[in-house]
């Protein structure tokens, strides 16, 4: 069965890089068919300019795939459409929309906090316990971390990894219900 595809009329707050973005802009004060044209500017780490093509009275946007694709998976761009029609020019809508990476190319999705925690739990799963917390030879010296500053660490870092994982909030999200007579009180 195909997937139906919905019609946006407006930018999404994300889409993929390498993948189709289209839209249906309607604009009542600027129409397509009166001499109006319509232009999106992407600002970040790729920009870009993309005029829109007209359709009667509204205006229809299309970012193909190979143009997609050029833009940095990942990232947040922000947005403004802007009308014009001879010296006249006005911004009709600005925001911001977030490119996700396009998974065809992409092997390795980690951010540099899942990294870090992996890196951390294998030296304490290989870590020796009469480790040397510094050395120096020849006047270059190396300083290692204690078992205690590691796990310290590595709670820091999986915080930052579950905040991330769960939109914001510090850890696993849990249902708790609570039974017992509706009589019972606290002393």
């Amino acid at each position: 069965m195909l997937a139906r595809v919905k019609t946006l009329t407006a930018m999404p707050s994300s889409f993929a890089a390498g993948t189709t973005l289209k839209y249906t802009r309607s604009l009542t004060d600027f129409p397509a068919n009166a001499g109006w044209t319509l232009t999106l500017a992407l600002s970040g780490a790729v920009p870009l300019t993309k005029d829109a093509d007209p359709s009667g009275t509204s205006f229809i946007l299309t970012l193909i795939p190979v143009v997609s694709a050029t833009l940095a998976g990942g990232t947040t761009y922000r947005w403004e459409e802007r009308v014009h029609n001879g010296s006249d020019v006005y911004s009709v809508g600005v925001g911001s929309v977030y490119v996700t990476p396009n998974l065809a190319l992409v092997s390795d999705l980690q951010s540099m906090d899942e990294k870090l925690l992996a890196a951390i739990d294998a030296v304490l799963v290989g870590k020796i316990t009469d480790d040397v917390l510094q050395y120096t030879v020849e006047g270059r010296g190396l300083t290692l971390m204690s078992r205690s500053e590691l796990y310290e660490l590595r709670q820091k870092v999986w915080r930052n990894v579950c905040r991330a994982r769960n939109a914001g909030r510090p850890g696993r999200r849990r249902r708790v219900t609570f039974t017992g007579a509706r009589s019972e009180q606290w002393p």
